[in-house]
């Protein structure tokens, strides 16, 4: 299971790619960072998943789900937490909210941790 030198308790934010033009690839990309967030919670991690958190809220609220909606919000969330974990699924590399993200955790001292998806299960 997964291990995160340095964790000392504190929350983990977890990021991980969201938007996709093809709904099939979103709601997959929604279903797997809920099932990585379940894990990492499973084995002692404080985790707060925006993706996992927020998209019942969005979908069912009527709000936008792209990051420029979600910046501040997301801000906060990376702020309180004391690392960033970036699920590392199909995307990542070009996600505009992911790199966003990135550079606010580095922005913020915060460590940074790249989790593969076979490190929880996935």
């Amino acid at each position: 299971m997964i291990k995160l030198p340095g964790y000392e308790g504190g929350l983990i934010y977890l990021a991980s790619p969201y938007s996709h033009p093809d709904s099939a690839v979103l709601e997959e990309r929604v279903r797997l960072v809920s099932i990585a967030a379940a894990r990492m919670f499973e084995a002692g991690y404080n985790v707060f998943s925006p993706i996992a958190h927020t998209h019942t809220i969005a979908v069912n609220g009527g709000l936008a789900g792209h990051f420029d909606r979600w910046a501040a919000y997301d801000t906060l969330m990376i702020g309180l937490s004391e690392r960033l974990a970036v699920l590392r699924l199909s995307g990542w590399a070009e996600s505009k909210g992911g790199d966003a993200e990135i550079k606010l955790a580095l922005k913020q001292s915060k460590p940074i941790d790249f989790i593969f998806p076979e490190m929880v299960g996935l």
